[in-house]
C-alpha cells in the first residue's frame, strides 16, 4: 500500500512542478524524472516498489485502453488518408531509431575494444 502512495505521491509533485515551471513538459515527464532521480541516487529502493512495478507490467495492457479507446472515438473525425500517413511516418521513424540504435551499439563496442586492448597493452 506505502507503494502505491509514494508513487502517488510522486505523480502529484510533477504534476505540481508541471504547473510551477511555464515550460510545457507533461506532468507524467516531469513524475518519471523525479522518480528516476530518487531511484538512481538510491533515495528509493528498486526493491521498495517491487510489488506495485510487478502489478504494472502485469496489468500494462490495461492502461492502454483509455487511450486505445480515444483513439477509436476519433477514427471517423479525419480522412482516412491522415492516418495512412501516420502510419508511413511510424514505419519510417521505427526504421530510423533501429537504425540509429544499431550504429550506436557499433560504435561503443568498438571504443569498448579499444580500451580493453589498451588495458592489455599497459598490463604487460
Amino acid at each position: 500500500m506505502s507503494q502505491c502512495i509514494l508513487i502517488l505521491v510522486i505523480a502529484i509533485l510533477g504534476e505540481c512542478l508541471s504547473n510551477f515551471i511555464s515550460f510545457p513538459i507533461p506532468k507524467t515527464i516531469i513524475a518519471s524524472i523525479i522518480l528516476f532521480f530518487l531511484l538512481e541516487f538510491k533515495i528509493i529502493k528498486v526493491e521498495f516498489l517491487g510489488g506495485v512495478i510487478e502489478f504494472c507490467r502485469k496489468n500494462l495492457a490495461f492502461f492502454f485502453m483509455p487511450v486505445g479507446i480515444g483513439i477509436m472515438k476519433q477514427f471517423n473525425s479525419y480522412p482516412f488518408i491522415i492516418y495512412i500517413k501516420i502510419f508511413i511516418v511510424m514505419i519510417a521513424s521505427t526504421f530510423c531509431i533501429m537504425l540509429f540504435t544499431g550504429k550506436m551499439a557499433d560504435l561503443i563496442l568498438k571504443i569498448q575494444e579499444k580500451l580493453f586492448r589498451e588495458i592489455k597493452r599497459r598490463r604487460k
